[in-house]
């Protein structure tokens, strides 16, 4: 299995690289209405969300290691000081730097969310050379619309 070491730097690359296109296909199709999202078999999280953020929604894009349970109970002590209003600073210091260290998984892909459902056009982008034609479903029954793997990106 191909694996990513993450980095801060590196999702910025792939944010800046999926809305470059993201923003191609909006030229092309105006009325599209979506936004994109990091997506695997195992959930998602919007594109533009912190790394923390997505860490938090959707942990299990990372692959598994001692660093990613450390994260997982650094950010479950973090809740418990929140609710608390309690300082988080140092906490918050230290799971930064952990999730600096996690890798992503390969299927981690970027996609297309709906905001508004357009069935014409769902099947016009199936077939889009900017989308990645051999994740994207070429079925009528599927709204999915992949650009690409994370790694495709960087």
């Amino acid at each position: 299995m191909y694996s990513l070491r993450m980095q801060a730097k590196d999702l910025k690359i792939v944010r800046e690289r999926a809305q470059a296109r993201f923003a191609a296909i909006q030229s092309k199709y105006p009325e599209l209405d979506g936004y994109l999202v990091l997506s695997s078999r195992f959930g998602q999280s919007e594109l533009h969300n912190s790394v923390q953020k997505i860490f938090v929604g959707f942990n299990r894009m990372f692959i598994d290691s001692p660093q990613k349970n450390r994260t997982l109970e650094l950010c479950e002590q973090r809740r418990c000081l929140d609710r608390d209003k309690k300082n988080t600073d140092q906490i918050d210091g230290e799971i930064k730097t952990l999730i600096s260290e996690l890798e992503i998984s390969e299927e981690t892909q970027v996609e297309i969310r709906f905001g508004a459902l357009k069935y014409e056009l769902v099947w016009q982008l199936q077939n889009d050379e900017l989308v990645d034609l051999k994740l994207t479903p070429q079925t009528r029954a599927s709204i999915q619309i992949v650009l690409g793997r994370i790694v495709d990106f960087l």
